[in-house]
């Protein structure tokens, strides 16, 4: 019987279809709009009418999505940490599986890893590239200060790997390159914080890589 509605779907007017995907939100609502209290439609409006900062903020979160989501959960060996990440300095936190596992002659069992998840910087609507190189911006995005410093820069210590997601200039949102936070530029006038500009190659080399299990190889030096 569904695969004879989905047969006829063709058979419909776009209208029609989307009376059907309305019916079908109704019944299948995504806990979003519960939260919200009005249905995707009138969200993703909302979304469309949106000015380009808005948009950048949620290109950035759907980045963060689609690792969590599409990709963490089939990473050979590892499995996703489900914590708030919510006022931390990480987005997503994986787990070496509870199997005895030697990564360049270390032996690895639990070990949780946090990730920081960026999306490679655009300028005027352009990915921003130099000498050859994506540029990805390493920043918090709030502003603030606390006990008189400045809270948006990272430190080496707030994350263990940064993943940075390629769209903008590959346009596809399941490409990411990865590198330990230690092989990250320090600030020039404070080294223990990561500089906010910071170039990614687009092949890997001895530091990034686009697997997260290569990236684990260079981490486990």
């Amino acid at each position: 019987m569904f695969d004879q509605f989905k047969n006829t779907l063709d058979t419909f007017s776009d209208e029609q279809l989307k009376e059907i995907l309305n019916i079908v939100r109704s019944k299948v609502p995504h806990p979003f709009e519960k939260r919200i209290g009005v249905e995707a439609e009138v969200i993703l409006s909302a979304l469309d009418r949106s000015a380009d900062i808005t948009i950048r903020g949620i290109r950035g979160i759907i980045a963060e999505a689609i690792f969590i989501k599409s990709i963490a959960p089939y990473i050979e060996g590892w499995k996703v940490v489900e914590e708030d990440a919510n006022d931390q300095t990480w987005d997503a936190k994986l787990q070496k599986k509870p199997t005895e596992t030697i990564i360049n002659g270390k032996t690895v069992c639990g070990q949780i890893v946090k990730i920081q998840i960026k999306l490679q910087r655009k300028e005027a609507g352009v990915p921003k590239i130099k000498d050859g190189k994506a540029i990805v911006e390493v920043q918090k995005t709030r502003t603030g200060k606390k006990h008189g410093i400045d809270t948006r820069p990272y430190s080496f210590s707030d994350f263990d790997v940064l993943a940075v997601c390629m769209e903008p200039s590959t346009q596809n949102w399941r490409n990411f390159k990865y590198v330990p936070s230690k092989f990250l530029k320090q600030r020039k006038k404070n080294p223990e914080l990561i500089e906010v500009m910071q170039p990614v190659p687009f092949e890997d080399d001895e530091h990034w890589k686009s697997s997260f299990l290569d990236c684990m190889e260079v981490f486990y030096r």
